[in-house]
């Protein structure tokens, strides 16, 4: 994105001057600021499961940029080279011991002096990060950032730091070392691959003749413009525009900066590989190469980006499924039967051997999530919605993955989170667990909220470590049993989950409950406060609509359902659960069946808006008129079918009427009206049918078309 130096300018100013000042607000930085770094730095820095998934998600980058399509050999010893560059860095800081930082390495900075790259070490590391290559991931700068912001409005932080365990802190600064490192080392890999695929470049052209050896770059200019390439293709926090930089300090987003990278990075690999095919690379004008020496280059880059964007997720998904020979039905019933944060993931199914289901969330640990997911949110839409019109699944799915792209940038930061759930929420989180009951004493309420912040926020995976835990102890955790592998696969972001059809569809009569009355409520909305009702179509249009969304929530019951049969759940089990949760009607009589349940408006209803009306001296809004068009529109629903489009049209239902109880203001009369001479009726309707319609009007009109021409003639 471009603009003038003068708006950029401005924007940094207002930026600087309008965060800055609120990270000094006392309260500001004790409520919101401080509990989200602290809970931010637990969740990465103090995290074991996330320090192995930024180490093996990281080597994705090696494939997205090309640099996987090099030799075995190179690429073996650049990743040995890698390692001994990072070594000196992280062993000194845990032993202490000096030799650590003499390591001889690479002298980039003099041309004179110029020595082997093989030997890697303290002057390769230096010479990126002179280049800004490395101690740059977008993560952990971004938590750093977030923590000198609130050390900004005093010292206080750093005196209680100071006064720590030594232990303590030492631990945190070997785990800051380690989270750097592991995002280094691929930096670095990635650093040598292009420093390689430069070298082979030039080289083959002077061996082929295209260049001279006076065009021939010196080894360090070869060497900035592969650092130059890196910091372009690789997550770099010193990219990351000032805006995102500053949402870390507001109570939203977690770990913006990372996702914005990618979303600059995935963009600039494709920009950098057309470059290169293409030609126009400054370092080959610089000495006036006319051939595209680079075209191999992009290619390999181009082929690197499209295998890890859309090849890898693809081949993971129909590798699982044919492994463990699942169908398309399978599949689909398992997505019914995950977590609400995964129905838009790519999902690897498998099957146990004792017949049951699980899946693998793909998305949580694959590095380039971020651009992928938007392409599979809209594939799940057109899927999840095989008997609507294709236009109306391509919608559904574009509106999902926008949301998911800019979930990250908008959403509730852990500690808001927690603060909502306990404050906000009345005791339930967003993904709708309860955490305590309203009714509850004040002091159960206080410990439980507790035990929910320090379960949500607590350092060290914490969640992980209990899973692991119980299952290799062979215990359960909630009634549900873990098994050590699948736990252990979540180190690398891939941990498996068995899928409990019955306890899914127990979840699922919970939420078809809660939501039903709801939309039962959407009925009277607004009719029974004892002012007068205006809209002789208020009732009747708000009857629609929560019937509408009823069918919304039926239709989703009934996917379970089906879904929980397709995953290996008999049908006298499912009847089972519904009537021990006091739905065997709903169940026997409608989803069986596939019919839609419509609302109604009981005798006491009637009666409540009776009394209301007389005891206030209104117009009944549930008058006779109102009563007998809910009556039709019941008698039409028992047609509707679930999972199907709404039958119901608002405005076929409404009267046009004055309100009962109100007065029409008085009108002179209207001059009387000519005669209509029979015979010109006649011509001018030569040729309407039995049916009340012309043929020109039978084949041409809609059928609602049709019905509106009927009602015009006093024939409907």
């Amino acid at each position: 994105m471009y603009t003038t130096k003068e708006i950029s300018e401005a924007l940094k100013f207002l930026d600087d001057q309008k965060l800055n000042s609120i990270t000094k607000n006392f309260a500001y930085r004790w409520l919101v600021m401080v509990p989200k770094g602290g809970a931010q730095v637990g969740k990465t820095v103090l995290g074991p499961f996330t320090h192995s998934r930024n180490f093996f998600s990281g080597g994705v980058t090696a494939i997205a940029t090309g640099n996987i399509l090099i030799p075995p050999a190179e690429l073996a010893k650049h990743m040995s080279m890698a390692w001994k560059t990072i070594q000196p860095q992280t062993m000194y800081r845990i032993t202490g011991n000096p030799k650590w930082r003499n390591i001889r390495g690479a002298n980039t900075t003099d041309p004179t002096k110029m020595v082997s790259l093989e030997e890697g070490g303290q002057g390769l590391y230096q010479f990126l990060l002179d280049e800004s290559v490395v101690n740059s991931s977008a993560t952990y700068r971004d938590v750093l950032g977030l923590l000198k912001d609130i050390q900004k409005g005093g010292d206080l932080l750093s005196r209680i730091w100071a006064k720590g365990p030594k232990a303590m802190k030492g631990l945190m600064r070997w785990s800051q070392d380690m989270y750097i490192a592991e995002d280094d080392i691929w930096k670095i890999y990635n650093f040598l691959g292009e420093s390689y695929k430069v070298n082979r470049a030039f080289t083959n052209a002077l061996t082929a003749g295209k260049i001279t050896k006076a065009q021939m770059p010196s080894q360090i200019e070869m060497y900035k413009e592969a650092a130059r390439v890196v910091r372009n293709t690789v997550p770099n926090y010193a990219y990351v525009s000032d805006f995102v930089k500053g949402v870390r300090r507001s109570p939203l987003g977690n770990f913006v900066s990372f996702p914005a990278e990618i979303i600059r990075t995935s963009a600039n690999i494709i920009e950098e590989g057309l470059t290169q095919v293409r030609g126009g690379n400054p370092l080959l004008a610089k000495y006036g190469i006319k051939e595209n020496i680079f075209s191999r280059n992009g290619y390999e880059r181009l082929f690197g980006a499209a295998f890890t964007f859309a090849a890898i997720p693809t081949m993971a998904y129909q590798g699982m499924k044919a492994l463990y020979g699942l169908t398309e039905e399978h599949v689909q019933a398992i997505r019914e039967m995950v977590a609400p944060w995964s129905v838009d993931s790519t999902l690897l199914p498998y099957r146990n051997e004792d017949g049951t289901y699980g899946y693998v969330d793909f998305s949580h640990g694959f590095f380039y999530d971020t651009i992928t997911n938007p392409v599979q949110s809209v594939i799940v839409g057109v899927n999840s919605n095989r008997d609507q019109p294709l236009v109306t699944g391509l919608a559904e799915g574009m509106v999902r993955a926008m949301g998911r792209l800019v979930e990250p940038f908008v959403s509730e930061s852990i500690w808001i989170g927690v603060a909502m759930d306990i404050l906000v929420r009345n005791g339930i989180t967003r993904r709708g667990t309860r955490i305590f009951n309203p009714r509850e004493p004040l002091g159960n309420k206080i410990m439980k909220s507790i035990k929910h912040a320090t379960y949500t926020m607590s350092p060290g995976s914490l969640p992980q470590l209990r899973r692991l835990y119980k299952a290799a102890m062979g215990e359960t955790l909630k009634g549900q049993r873990y098994e050590i592998p699948k736990e252990l696969a979540g180190f690398f972001g891939f941990r498996g989950v068995d899928i409990e059809p019955d306890r899914r569809l127990d979840f699922g009569i919970q939420d078809f409950n809660r939501d039903k009355r709801a939309e039962r409520n959407l009925i009277y909305q607004g009719t029974m406060t004892g002012d007068p009702v205006t809209d002789n179509d208020q009732i009747v249009r708000q009857f629609i609509l929560a019937n509408q969304q009823h069918l919304e929530t039926m239709s989703k019951i009934k996917r379970i359902v089906d879904a929980a049969q397709v995953l290996g759940l008999r049908r006298k089990d499912i009847k089972r659960i519904f009537e021990d949760r006091g739905q065997g009607k709903l169940y026997n009589n409608y989803l069986r069946r596939n019919k839609f349940q419509s609302f109604t408006v009981s005798e006491n209803m009637e009666q409540a808006y009776k009394d209301l009306a007389r005891e206030k001296g209104i117009a009944n809004p549930l008058n006779k008129n109102v009563r007998k068009r809910i009556k039709k529109i019941i008698k039409q629903l028992k047609k509707q079918r679930l999972n199907s489009d709404y039958i119901i049209k608002e405005s076929d239902w409404m009267a046009a009427l004055p309100p009962a109880g109100t007065t029409q203001v008085a009108q002179a009369p209207l001059p009387p009206t000519p005669g209509v001479n029979p015979q010109l009726v006649t011509q001018a309707t030569p040729n309407i049918t039995p049916t009340g319609l012309t043929q020109t009007e039978t084949a041409l009109l809609s059928n609602e078309e049709k019905a509106i021409r009927l009602r015009q003639r006093g024939l409907a």
